[in-house]
Order: structure tokens, then C-alpha cells, then sequence
């Protein structure tokens, strides 16, 4: 717990201190599970991987445990991997939500995104990170008029409702090049210290944008 914790505060170095001493008895699931997590934000994805599948020797059937380790794939930009891991989760427990996100999240950035338009119109619509998805989507597809449109109403709706992750709105400005508009929603998930924001330096959405310097500056921050 501590780890995770000083993770949040962003403190990766007392982070690591306090995950390898947790395992100092023999891994546990939760903290082979955190620091893979920590490893993959650090982009360490060699080390993430080996406490990844600790963690699912220990814990097999966890879903959040095999939700993070498709997600480390997801960061590391192994897709196809990615996908087939949340297609697994979706086999067993086919009404969660977060592997069904990453799952669509992971084909829109492998270029499979009219497959995922298709998944995504089959869902609740009223669930806000389905509608940032259909933008994601729509945008990846050349229907950039139609993203637009969505997105804003998304803004107009969600834009003060601290419940709705602020990364969705940079995901979503990413997908449609404006590097500006994601670096000022990631900015404010910074401010707001959410637990998206750690992912900031490895998230493939992001990786046309590691060398501006606004978003490098936020790296450093």
C-alpha cells in the first residue's frame, strides 16, 4: 500500500523501495501486480513483464491482475497481444468494463479502428468513456467533422465533472493531431493527480507528441 501510494504521489523512487520490500518474504499477487505497473510506467516493460506473469501465476483468475497485464502489452505497443489479452477477460467476465475500453482502445491505435466503431456502438451510450472512444474512433476513420462535433458536446457535458477521467478528453484531441488541446487536458489530470496521468510518458496515444516540449515539460513535471 505504501507503494502504491508514494507511486501516486509520484515518488518512483520510494515507490520501488517500498514494492521490493513488500516481496521481501515471497511475491505476493497485489505487489508483483504494482510494480509491474511501475516498471511499465517507467518504461522498464523487460522488468514489468517478468512481475506480470509472477503476478498471474500467483493470482490467475484475478480480472483487474490480467487487466494490467494486458494494459503493460497496450503501453508497450504490442497490440495484438493486448487484444487477445482483453478478449480473455471478456470470455470470462464479458460484463466488464475496463477490458472492453482497452480492448477498443487497443485496435483504434493498431489501426483497426472501424472493428472498434462497430464494438463501441453496441454499448451503453450514456457511459462517458464510450462516447470518448466513438471519437477516438470516428477521428482515426477520416471522419473528423463527426469527432469534433461529439467532443465538443463531451466538453460541454463532462467538462467540469471531475468523475470523468480528464485523460479521456487528451486521448481524444490526440487522436485528431491537436497536440495543444491534449497537452491542456493532461495538464489538468496532472493537477488533479489522477492515477491516468502515470502512464503519461508510455501511452502510445501520446507518442507523436514526446518531443514537443510543452508535453516534454510535463514528462519532467
Amino acid at each position: 500500500s505504501l507503494g502504491f501510494i508514494a507511486m501516486n504521489d509520484w515518488d518512483w523512487a520510494g515507490a520501488e523501495r517500498e514494492l521490493r520490500l513488500a516481496s521481501r518474504n515471497g511475491p505476493t499477487a497485489p505487489a508483483e501486480n504494482n510494480y509491474g505497473l511501475l516498471l511499465a510506467y517507467r518504461g522498464r516493460f523487460a522488468e514489468a513483464d517478468r512481475r506480470m506473469a509472477s503476478a498471474l501465476a500467483l493470482d490467475p483468475l484475478n480480472a483487474v491482475t490480467i487487466v494490467y497485464a494486458g494494459s503493460v502489452r497496450y503501453w508497450e505497443g504490442r497490440f495484438p497481444q493486448a487484444i487477445a489479452i482483453f478478449q480473455q477477460v471478456l470470455e470470462r467476465f464479458p460484463n466488464q468494463l475496463n477490458p472492453q475500453l482497452m480492448l477498443n482502445l487497443s485496435r483504434i491505435q493498431s489501426g483497426q479502428a472501424e472493428l472498434a466503431l462497430a464494438d463501441i456502438q453496441k454499448m451503453p451510450a450514456k457511459l462517458p468513456p464510450i462516447r470518448f472512444l466513438e471519437a477516438m474512433a470516428l477521428a482515426r476513420l477520416g471522419r473528423r467533422d463527426e469527432a469534433l462535433r461529439l467532443l465538443h458536446r463531451l466538453e460541454t457535458d463532462y467538462g467540469q465533472d471531475q468523475s470523468v477521467t480528464r485523460q479521456w478528453f487528451a486521448l481524444a484531441w490526440a487522436s485528431l493531431g491537436d497536440h495543444a488541446q491534449t497537452v491542456k487536458w493532461l495538464q489538468r489530470s496532472a493537477d488533479l493527480r489522477e492515477f491516468q496521468i502515470l502512464n503519461l510518458a508510455v501511452n502510445p496515444a501520446f507518442a507523436e507528441m514526446r518531443n514537443d516540449p510543452p508535453f516534454r515539460a510535463l514528462i519532467r513535471r
